[in-house]
């Protein structure tokens, strides 16, 4: 039986296209792009596919212009639209680059087209090299598992079948193919897997790749199996409201700890871009703190811990303080990341940015609250003032922090201290002060 026979045998069984189906097909001028749309086009006909072309022109060679032609006059020849770009890579990390922009490229001609698939000619060997990658960078289940026939709008036909026997059949059927110099060069991770590493592992065993890529499908399961119970256990855990998640902790805290990174993997999915391990590590460990304690992840997110509940959140709708939290002698205000604490002194000693020493008989009772329209704070005795407003932007305050970085404030709503900031100098403890309160802050980041 001939690749064309097991090809379209692959795509019934497995349901990788229907009739009528569009897709774009990159195609790099390489054997295996060129023998899978050799194979496509074959089953053109009967399928009724609509096949779209594309070729992304990476200017890393002077041959890329040539390996541009080819692909078109292959696309005239078969009488199939072609789709052209040329982009320009950064230096630094390139394999990573030409893969985003390969598939910026097809989803901007698949949206043009509006074709149903995109499909790339990623073959058994190439998912072992994955794997292996994915391995050696530390990769969770989802790297381990590997590369799938089927992955939302993405196919990849060939990838039950081996590099050797793609090239059988573009030999066979007398296909011309370019060769990728940049294919022998090591200093390319996957080149020096494919050229040195797997090559020795295959001496260790001679199914060394099948018996790869049959684990990868074990952790594939595997995988499958934690999706499943996380999101029965998020059923039953998470609300959702308002533009915000609440996690309830008393079920979560028993839970095994790989168990409760993929639950938060399953939250965050939706609501926050660039999450990696080392955050999951710090959701875990915020959840073990007692008492109020938040933490700010990328893409404006802040998980809030309050108690027994896990609250995920934009920046924007994390509520600020509603009303004013007394802060008495001797107790401490734990509000997000900040604890701040009173104490009578007899003596004044060095102010810090952590800690400044006031008159408690000129302040009397003291709150903490977040900003106010109209906040000033007195950065002399003799009224020199300035907005609360101006002074965050001075110091550098991000703008979403602002409307919840906590200040001290007395009964009339007169700023007392700013925390790592200002301390108003009208309630500045002196030499001649009987009534020392000292206030401390920390902050856990």
């Amino acid at each position: 039986m001939d690749l064309i026979q097991n090809l379209e045998n692959l795509i019934k069984k497995e349901n990788l296209l229907k009739k009528g189906d569009g897709f774009v097909i990159g195609v790099s001028g390489g054997v295996d792009s060129v023998t899978l749309l050799y194979c496509l086009n074959r089953l053109k006909k009967a399928w009724k596919f609509k096949i779209y072309v594309a070729h992304l022109n990476h200017g890393l060679r002077k041959e890329a212009g040539i390996d541009e032609n080819f692909v078109n006059e292959l696309a005239k020849k078969y009488k199939l639209p072609f789709f052209t770009k040329k982009v320009k890579l950064p230096r630094a990390n390139i394999e990573e680059a030409g893969r985003e922009e390969r598939y910026k490229f097809f989803r901007e001609i698949q949206k043009e087209t509006k074709a149903t698939h995109i499909i790339t000619a990623h073959n058994l060997n190439d998912n072992v090299e994955t794997v292996l990658l994915n391995l050696v960078r530390g990769a969770g289940l989802a790297g381990l598992s590997g590369m799938k026939l089927k992955e939302r709008e993405i196919v990849r036909p060939f990838l039950n079948f081996k590099r050797t026997e793609i090239e059988i059949s573009a030999r066979k059927n007398k296909l011309k193919w370019r060769e990728d110099p940049t294919n022998r060069q090591l200093r390319f991770s996957r080149n020096r897997l494919r050229l040195k590493i797997i090559p020795e592992l295959l001496k260790i065993n001679k199914k060394a790749d099948e018996n790869i890529l049959r684990s990868a499908k074990i952790l594939g399961e595997a995988k499958k199996f934690f999706r499943f119970e996380t999101k029965k256990f998020l059923k039953d855990n998470l609300k959702k409201e308002k533009g915000k998640q609440d996690l309830n902790l008393e079920n979560f805290y028993p839970l095994d700890n790989f168990f409760k990174k993929e639950i938060l993997k399953e939250v965050l999915r939706n609501i926050s871009k660039n999450i990696g391990k080392i955050h999951l590590e710090d959701i875990v460990s915020l959840t073990k703190k007692s008492g109020t304690k938040e933490l700010h992840l990328p893409s404006g997110l802040i998980i809030l811990k309050e108690y027994d509940k896990l609250i995920f959140a934009p920046f924007k709708t994390v509520p600020p303080l509603e009303a004013k939290i007394p802060l008495l002698k001797d107790l401490k205000v734990e509000y997000q990341s900040f604890t701040i604490s009173s104490e009578k002194k007899e003596r004044l000693e060095g102010p810090s940015k952590e800690s400044v020493f006031i008159d408690s008989k000129k302040t009397g009772n003291l709150f903490v609250r977040t900003r106010k329209e109209g906040d000033k704070i007195y950065l002399s005795k003799y009224g020199t003032r300035k907005k609360l407003k101006e002074l965050l932007i001075e110091k550098k305050i991000p703008r979403k922090v602002r409307n919840f970085y906590p200040i001290i404030v007395n009964d009339k709503n007169e700023i007392v201290w700013i925390p790592f900031i200002r301390q108003d100098e009208r309630f500045r403890a002196g030499k001649q002060t009987k009534t020392i309160l000292n206030l401390k802050v920390k902050h856990e980041k």
